[in-house]
């Protein structure tokens, strides 16, 4: 697992946890912005990165994956929110 964190005026916070098996990296990628949160892992982890181009071309040629993407995006906004 990984847990993500997110840099406020008194250091770093622990925000979310990250299993195997989810994407992270989406929103800056999406929004062509800088990265919103650094993810540090707590054990070994194998990952897959993608370019921006890879990223993009995955998700315009392959519509479910755009909408586990955009649910997981939803979801994590709305537990920021809450």
């Amino acid at each position: 697992t990984c847990r993500v964190l997110i840099e406020n005026a008194y250091g770093l916070k622990e925000v979310a946890t990250v299993n195997k098996g989810e994407v992270i990296g989406e929103i800056a990628i999406i929004s062509e912005t800088k990265r919103t949160a650094t993810v540090e892992a707590r054990e070994d982890v194998c990952v897959l990165m993608l370019t921006a181009d890879a990223f993009k071309n995955v998700v315009y040629t392959n519509p479910n994956v755009s909408i586990d993407i955009l649910k997981e995006v939803t979801k994590r906004l709305l537990e920021q929110a809450a």
